[in-house]
């Protein structure tokens, strides 16, 4: 769990600073530099990949309005409390 929470940060903050387009060497690299396990990569990588492709600046909007941002799609959840 605290390894979400820490990816989905660094995901978020990637998306408010700069939006970056990884290929999947570079993201492996990166993932392992903040503690991704290698046994549990291939997953990682496949949710990335189906999610925003790799690219830190990926949105999509969601039928209830609620917008998903960044590599992993993270809701904002700021929406919901406004």
């Amino acid at each position: 769990m605290r390894t979400l929470l820490i990816l989905a940060l660094v995901a978020f903050i990637g998306v408010a600073v700069e939006g970056k387009k990884f290929s999947q060497c570079a993201l492996v690299k990166e993932l392992l530099k903040h503690g991704i396990p290698k046994n549990e990569m291939a997953n990682w990588i496949c949710l990335i990949e189906h999610e925003s492709g790799y690219n830190t600046k990926a949105t999509h909007r969601n039928t209830d309005g609620s917008i998903d941002y960044g590599l992993f799609q993270v809701i904002n959840m700021f929406r919901f409390y406004l």
